[in-house]
């Protein structure tokens, strides 16, 4: 999301985290496995 330009707050409150600081600790994960894995959950979720 963040890479998409989405603001770190939205993606705080999607993930449910109490602390701002908790979300910036995941910012930094966007090895190949997990953007394969982000993907294939998306068209799961959104099929066309």
């Amino acid at each position: 999301m963040l890479e998409a330009g989405g603001a770190l707050p939205g993606v705080q409150e999607m993930l449910g985290h109490g602390d701002i600081r908790v979300t910036r600790g995941y910012t930094h994960v966007a090895s190949e496995l997990m953007q394969d894995g982000a993907r294939r959950m998306g068209q799961a979720l959104f099929p066309r």
